[in-house]
């Protein structure tokens, strides 16, 4: 390049030449280490001499043509056609040039071709632009690569504000154009270069050091720019990172220092009583004045001592122990609402005395134990409060259940009396009323018989229709009777009971019924054959009415002298929520299921209920009692 420069100020015209013979050294500066092809030639002359072909010699004087750098360069040039034996023209040329350069200069194509390689390959961007609009003559590798462009050629031949549109509105530009004008270096320190190297293009953060030299020809005039740049990316943000490293280490030092006058200040003012124990004899290092006011003594009296020479009367009491034993295993220690009988007070007797405390061990930075820290909290009064509360509720609480198993005597009481009124009311359905009604219909029957023949039409369909009225009334009054209490109940027993119960609900509601029964089934005792049987008409009386189910299944089971009966079907079942608050507090909706359970209570018995989507199980269990 310096040679190209040489050759750029100095017109052959002004120096003194020489000739050299030697073909392969034509333009030894420049041109023996590019090919011709590479240049654009500017004058028809020199064009015609690079594609001689008609056998005519071409002679010049100072021609010139452009480089790829756009830098102009004058030769004088001479030449003539080479032919072989029979005088045709071939495709090399004989060309006998002459070369400009300084009398007497050595042969520096050798060195000029190791400079070129070293450049390219150089670690650091380096580039040489010409012109104040600073048009790139050369660029290396690393330039190419820190730009995240292609190759050198990328930037031949353009302008720095073409190659680098991302650094717009930075001061590199600006600090081209003061170089250039001026012809004063600039060196920049870690400048902030957004290069497009990213994936897709995207802007990357960089930082570089660089150095604008100028280039000046011998008139001294600035000509271009030497630009020698290096990436320390890395290195400011290693740096960065340090800093920002030390920084926040001197704000944690300093938060950790204010905190701990923080705590120190908080742990003086806090209402429990805080102290710091250190060593294996656990001698007093800090003392709050709470701590001071919960055992009765001065910090002078604590301070600097040992827990056994200032609290003498806790020998014996465990704590001691207990203290050591933390020291030595590194295991915290929480009691809650433990026994001491301490002195409080100078000449003061022994007092009793509940704390809550914590013993925490405290370490080193390198884990060992050093000392110990106690938290503790005068619990007295709410020991001695809640000794009485809990009387109290004690109390409270017998007599709720008492309450409670009077309620139930109750409950039971009123449903033998209800059972009761219904087995009476259910024997004057049947005995009276049922009774009258049978004798108004054979009197009805009997007038049929002995007027048909004296009454009209009219009057017979109407008599008709009232002997099928009362015959209905009848029958209604029959099946009311036996719902309030089957007389089969008391004559026969609960399987005979339950099996016509059965028969009736099936034909009255359309729900298919199973009944699975042991045929030896002993009779248990009147209260249990009741509370069964009314457990069954109301499971299927809900399947009827809420189940949506067209079957249901009845299974009675005898084990261990207990009469369990399971009721179940097919039904949508209960929601989840109403089974939850079944589950929890033992309630569902409605009266029937409300009976059940307290007629399961009264004897001693058990009731669930099972409930998913694909059905309903209600099970009961009960004592026998005694057989009849």
């Amino acid at each position: 390049m310096w040679s190209q420069a040489l050759l750029r100020r100095t017109p052959p015209t002004s120096q003194k030449m020489a000739r050299i013979s030697d073909r392969d050294q034509i333009l030894r500066y420049r041109l023996s280490t590019e090919p011709f092809s590479s240049f654009c030639l500017a004058e028809p002359l020199f064009s015609a001499w690079l594609q001689h072909n008609t056998g005519t010699p071409v002679v010049g004087k100072e021609q010139h043509f452009r480089s790829p750098e756009a830098v102009v360069h004058y030769f004088p040039l001479s030449s003539c056609p080479r032919r072989d034996c029979l005088d045709q023209n071939q495709p090399m040329m004989d060309l006998s040039p002459v070369a400009v350069a300084y009398e007497g200069a050595p042969d520096m194509t050798w060195l000029n071709r190791r400079l070129r390689d070293l450049l390219l390959h150089a670690p650091s961007a380096i580039g040489i632009t010409a012109g104040p609009e600073h048009r790139w003559a050369y660029v290396n590798l690393a330039r190419a690569r820190m730009a995240g462009r292609s190759g050198p050629e990328y930037f031949i031949g353009k302008t720095a504000r073409e190659t680098y549109p991302e650094l717009e509105g930075r001061p590199f530009f600006d600090r081209l154009d003061e170089v250039y004008r001026t012809g004063v270096p600039f060196v920049g320190r870690e400048l902030l270069a957004p290069f497009r190297r990213g994936s897709g293009g995207a802007e990357e953060e960089a930082y570089v050091d660089c150095v604008y030299q100028p280039i000046r020809n011998d008139d001294g005039k600035v000509e271009g720019l030497l630009i020698h740049t290096v990436e320390v990316t890395g290195q400011v943000l290693a740096r960065r990172a340090v800093e920002q490293a030390n920084e926040r280490e001197r704000q944690q030092r300093a938060v950790a220092e204010f905190e701990r006058n923080q705590l120190r200040e908080l742990f003086q003012q806090a209402p429990a009583g805080i102290a710091i124990r250190t060593g294996e004899e656990h001698r007093w290092s800090f003392v709050n004045a709470a701590y001071c006011k919960m055992v009765g003594r001065s910090s002078e009296e604590l301070l600097n001592r040992t827990i056994r020479e200032s609290m003498p009367e806790l020998a014996g009491q465990a704590f001691f122990e207990l203290l050591d034993g933390v020291y030595r295993s590194g295991v915290p220690y929480l009691g809650k609402n433990v026994k001491a009988v301490i002195n409080r007070g100078p000449g003061g007797g022994p007092e009793e005395a509940y704390f809550d405390f914590v013993y925490q061990p405290v370490r080193t930075s390198t884990g060992e134990i050093e000392g110990l820290m106690v938290l503790t909290v005068d619990v007295t009064e709410q020991h001695h409060a809640r000794s009485l509360l809990e009387s109290r509720v004690q109390q409270r609480t017998h007599e709720l259940k008492q309450a409670h198993e009077a309620l139930r005597t109750l409950s039971g009481s009123l449903m033998q009396a209800q059972d009761e009124e219904r087995r009476r009311v259910a024997r004057e359905l049947h005995d009276s009323a049922g009774q009258y009604l049978a004798a108004v219909q054979m009197n009805l029957t009997a007038l049929a018989k002995h007027a048909a023949s004296s009454l009209d039409e009219v009057a017979q369909a109407r008599l008709a229709d009232t002997i099928d009225l009362v015959d209905r009334c009848t029958a209604e009054i029959r099946t009311l009777s036996y719902l309030l209490h089957p007389p089969l109940l008391d004559d026969v027993g609960l399987a005979s009971a339950i099996s016509w119960y059965v028969e009736g609900f099936s034909q009255r509601s359309g729900v298919a019924v199973s009944v699975d029964m042991p045929k030896d089934l002993a009779r248990p005792s009147p209260e249990v054959e009741t509370a069964l049987f009314r457990v069954v008409q109301q499971s299927l009386a809900n399947i009827h009415r809420h189940s949506e189910s067209k079957v249901a299944r009845i299974r009675l089971t005898v084990e261990n002298r207990r009469l369990a009966i399971e009721i179940s079907d097919d039904g949508k079942g209960f929601p989840s929520e109403v089974l939850s608050k079944f589950r929890a507090s033992g309630l569902l909706p409605g009266v029937g299921i409300s009976g059940m359970r307290e007629r399961m209570n009264a004897l001693r018995g058990t009731f669930d209920v099972i409930s998913s989507e694909s059905g309903t199980t209600v099970r009961v269990s009960v004592p026998t009692g005694a057989a009849v």
